[in-house]
């Protein structure tokens, strides 16, 4: 198939034949091969690296804190003392300690390190001493989301609506302090309260969910109307491929609207959407609202295979700056090689004296 990295690849190795044709003395073949292979796969790489930058992205995986241990490990911290004999160069390292410590927690979700206070970490982090075999724990895990590959996907989100709404949108949920993470969102302080009884107890309900039914629960409290959630939608890019996203528009400690949203707008999942739609509307915001929607996701939840989507990446465009900088680091090589061999005469000027 021909695409942007072939006409990439097309026309380094146009540049490369012409510059050396046009040259009247000419290097051996093989530098001369060296050059076009380069040429073709330095921005191969190039193409790699901004492609997949581009389809990565970030979810959040859950769980409870299984163990936490500190642990002797190799020293991190040395001098390297390099020698010559005979032409010969010898490199060895001296290390500052026999050993290093490592305070490790470990996770169903993951292992963190809590960070130390002294080089060699002989002295235990008040963090580690507050860390509680079985508290609820999340870990940020990287993967490819190749829906952001193809601009043109049936799922990809926009909405007019982002900037009307942008100073009451909230940003994805991240983790902090190592494994804690506030998951229910809301832009009024007359949700404060119930948003951190509901932080706790949706936390507390993914420490298993989360692994049986490979999920993470999100939930935002708004008083906008429901336009809201379409912006919101645009923002978060649909969310993650494990998210399940619950919007409640409130007003008068109420639901009056409300709408949730999975993976690939909650393909396989659309019954799941329609139950806790229905289960949701005109009900008082308590914890009798959240314990009925956590059941339907139990019972109901299936997470799509980001494999199944693999096919979008081929769809990826690269801007045209990215394009424009491969090209031009497709010929270093050549440039290098005629540097070498003296095949670019800089001009000076001779003096007499």
């Amino acid at each position: 198939m021909f695409d942007q990295y072939s006409f990439i690849s097309i026309i380094s190795l146009a540049i490369v034949v012409i510059v050396f044709v046009i040259k009247k003395q000419k290097p051996h073949i093989k530098n001369m091969l060296i050059c076009a292979v380069l040429s073709v796969l330095i921005p191969a790489k190039y193409v790699d690296i901004i492609k997949y930058s581009a389809i990565s992205d970030i979810e959040i995986l859950n769980g409870y804190v299984k163990s936490k241990v500190k642990e002797k490990v190799q020293c991190e911290h040395y001098q390297e003392v390099c020698t010559t004999t005979n032409n010969v160069e010898t490199c060895k390292k001296y290390y500052d300690h026999k050993f290093d410590i490592d305070w490790t927690v470990r996770t169903t979700a993951g292992t963190v390190y809590i960070n130390r206070i002294d080089q060699q970490g002989l002295k235990e982090p008040r963090r580690f001493r507050e860390v509680v075999i079985n508290e609820p724990a999340s870990i940020e895990n990287h993967y490819k989301n190749y829906i952001l590959a193809n601009e043109d996907s049936l799922f990809s989100h926009y909405s007019s609506e982002l900037k009307r709404f942008n100073k009451y949108l909230p940003s994805y949920p991240k983790v902090y302090d190592y494994y804690r993470i506030n998951r229910v969102l809301y832009a009024d302080d007359e949700f404060k309260s119930i948003a951190q009884n509901w932080n706790e107890k949706l936390n507390n309900t993914l420490k298993k969910l989360g692994r049986k039914k490979q999920v993470n629960l999100i939930v935002v409290l708004t008083q906008q109307p429901p336009e809201f959630f379409y912006a919101l939608q645009a923002k978060w890019k649909g969310g993650k491929k494990n998210d399940v996203i619950l919007v409640y528009g409130i007003e008068n400690q109420r639901v009056k609207w409300f709408s949730s949203t999975s993976f690939l707008d909650g393909y396989l999942n659309n019954d799941m959407h329609s139950k806790l739609r229905v289960t949701s509307l005109e009900q008082p915001l308590n914890n009798k609202l959240l314990d009925k929607a956590i059941t339907i996701i139990d019972n109901d939840f299936t997470r799509y295979e980001m494999s199944n989507e693999e096919v979008q990446k081929e769809a990826f465009r690269m801007p045209w700056y990215h394009l424009l900088l491969a090209l031009l680091l497709g010929q270093l090589p050549s440039i290098i090689m005629l540097l070498h061999f003296h095949l670019i005469v800089i001009p000076t000027r001779s003096f007499r004296v």
